[in-house]
């Protein structure tokens, strides 16, 4: 399965320490769409916790499938993995 490597910049590099060491808490990890159409529509998660700001991964300028691995790097180093779920426009 080929893995894609993509650039982030500050902002996505924020986000997902902000996910990773709690500050996103009860969120680990970038919303999916359930979770965004809820925010949106309701400003609450799908448990009912008040939410307010979506948290989402941009989709990068090049083609991925689901169920393949990105590499994210940030200023040149690997800063975190993950495997993609799905995609959808709003």
């Amino acid at each position: 399965m080929e893995k894609h490597v993509i650039d982030i910049d500050e902002n996505i590099a924020m986000d997902i320490e902000q996910l990773t060491n709690g500050g996103f808490s009860p969120l680990k990890t970038f919303m999916n769409f359930t979770e965004l159409d809820n925010v949106l529509e309701k400003m609450r998660l799908p448990s009912g916790e008040v939410w307010s700001m979506p948290i989402l991964f941009p989709k990068p300028k090049i083609e991925i499938k689901m169920g393949e691995p990105l590499i994210l790097k940030f200023r040149g180093i690997e800063f975190a993995r993950f495997v993609v779920e799905g995609e959808y426009s709003y």
